[in-house]
């Protein structure tokens, strides 16, 4: 009766774990790949899962970033359900030659370690470490900044149909003490170099400015975020 019951079990699981294959709301609608148990005690580990803890990069975000929500200046461009992309204030914004939407822009599209690669067509794909700065420098290129080219230390952007230059002097990359990346390059224009930086809120933040002002944008941000995670988890 023993070998019967354990017999029993075994066919027990592996019906369960068939039935994990079979689930068509288990399935990857992107690949059309299906859901594989492939350890048969797993759905009796499903039953005994009570919190799931996770960090929010390619989990929470399906490995996909979407440029939609920035703030240059004490200026909010783009809404929680829209795209930063089509916000008119924003394009006016980098047509007109607002010195600190240009200079954001910038950032989005030299601070990284992207190469660009240009195919027969001349269309310019990115190579990123991550989704992230893919997402930065292909919405930087949507605003008329398009980083089109990396030889050696020299990098090349398309602003307004004008070729800019810069030379990297130095790249400090992300580490998880310092939370952010650096890179220093020097305007071949002109000569000046600059330190641009990106990374967590609590890293660049202490750097970038002082005062309540900037205080108030900060909860105001932090707010946003924290309830578009909020949504994220609960209402998928």
């Amino acid at each position: 009766m023993v070998i019967l019951r354990q017999v029993s079990l075994d066919l027990v699981k592996s019906l369960y774990a068939k039935f994990i294959d079979w689930d068509n709301q288990m399935i990857d609608q992107e690949t059309s790949t299906r859901s594989h148990a492939t350890n048969t005690a797993i759905s009796e580990d499903l039953g005994q899962v009570e919190y799931i803890l996770t960090d929010k990069t390619g989990t929470l975000t399906e490995n996909r970033m979407i440029f939609r929500r920035c703030c240059i200046g004490g200026i909010f461009y783009g809404n929680e359900s829209g795209d930063a992309l089509k916000d008119v204030e924003l394009l006016n914004a980098v047509s007109s030659g607002s010195s600190d939407v240009i200079r954001f822009v910038t950032v989005m599209a030299i601070c990284n370690t992207v190469i660009p690669v240009k195919s027969k067509t001349g269309a310019i794909s990115y190579k990123a470490q991550s989704q992230d700065e893919d997402a930065l420098v292909q919405a930087a290129a949507c605003l008329h900044m398009v980083f089109v080219n990396k030889n050696a230390n020299t990098l090349e952007i398309n602003f307004n149909a004008s070729i800019i230059q810069y030379e990297v002097l130095d790249t400090l990359e992300f580490t998880s003490d310092r939370k952010r990346m650096s890179v220093v390059v020097k305007d071949c224009q002109n000569g000046k170099i600059f330190l641009l930086s990106k990374g967590a809120d609590e890293a660049i933040i202490p750097y970038a400015c002082a005062g309540n002002s900037f205080s108030s944008v900060f909860k105001h941000i932090k707010w946003s975020t924290l309830t578009h995670i909020y949504h994220k988890i609960f209402f998928p």
